[in-house]
């Protein structure tokens, strides 16, 4: 997929999302920051994001990129309530700041993929598996964080009333407030369960070399 700042994929599920297993979210491909629609101004690039429809609340469920942080994702407790007020946060929302900086991997081969794994009993367990492609040199990486219990158990309620999923685009701080991606998707996948560290990786290496054969067979 080639996203342009403008466009973007919308996907409809009319029996909602269920995520009571687990989630993930997974992207490769490269992001660009040279579109005037994406809005760097607020310092996010938006990938995707789940949705109720309803054009005066915004995505209660986000995952994108930052200025000051490779990778942030919300998932919210409240939804938008109209008056500026966007809820509850994930109260580990950042477990991987300052990994990097989002000049460091713009314009570069980039996967990435957030997992939530809700199967232990006193805590849900997060983690952000990054590998930015530099030349010959990559390096596969993990950042851990957790979740409450009754957190993840709230937001699989509210989630219930999801319709979209919105890939290319979410809201960022209120509902009016589009960022879209700018770049290319060699590959998205979502799960409603969470992936390890050794199937991110195995997935990182065979999309990788699965995009390689195209591009080389297209040079052919």
């Amino acid at each position: 997929f080639k996203f342009n700042g403008n466009n973007y994929i919308e996907i409809k599920s009319d029996n909602g999302f269920d995520f009571s297993n687990g989630f993930t979210f997974e992207f490769y491909g490269k992001i660009l920051n040279n579109s005037p629609t994406t809005n760097m101004g607020d310092g996010f690039i938006g990938l995707v994001g789940l949705w109720n429809g309803n054009i005066g609340e915004q995505c209660s469920v986000r995952m994108g990129l930052t200025k000051d942080n490779p990778v942030v994702y919300y998932s919210l407790v409240n939804w938008w309530n109209g008056e500026g007020s966007c809820g509850s946060w994930s109260v580990s929302a950042y477990p991987w700041n300052q990994a990097c900086r989002i000049d460091d991997f713009l314009g570069k081969e980039l996967y990435v993929a957030v997992s939530i794994d809700p199967s232990t009993c006193s805590e849900v367990s997060q983690q952000v598996f990054l590998c930015v492609e530099n030349g010959e040199k990559s390096e596969f990486k993990k950042y851990d964080g957790v979740l409450s219990m009754e957190y993840y158990g709230d937001f699989l309620e509210k989630i219930q009333d999801l319709k979209y999923l919105e890939f290319g685009r979410c809201t960022q701080g209120s509902a009016d407030n589009w960022d879209y991606t700018n770049g290319l998707c060699y590959s998205a996948r979502i799960y409603n369960k969470a992936l390890s560290e050794e199937n991110a990786k195995e997935n990182y290496e065979v999309t990788k070399d699965f995009h390689k054969y195209i591009i080389d067979s297209k040079n052919k």
